[in-house]
């Protein structure tokens, strides 16, 4: 699921909610979001209610350029 999370979130911030309808795994997406937050992967900016989540792009570098163009492709 990590994997589909960051295809997402990688090139538009994506809501909470539209990543939960676009995975369809409202249980888990949460777990998960916080799991790539820890070593940095992942951030997220509250705007009003929502909160968006994008990729870290510096700390994804840190694991090269092949787990990008995974992600691109």
């Amino acid at each position: 699921m990590w994997v589909k999370i960051c295809y997402y979130i990688l090139r538009v911030p994506q809501a909470t909610v539209d990543l939960a309808i676009m995975l369809n795994t409202p249980e888990a997406l949460s777990r998960n979001l916080q799991q790539l937050g820890v070593p940095g992967l992942v951030t997220g900016k509250r705007e009003g209610h929502l909160v968006r989540y994008r990729m870290n792009t510096a700390a994804v570098r840190k694991f090269g350029s092949d787990f990008i163009d995974t992600l691109l492709h």
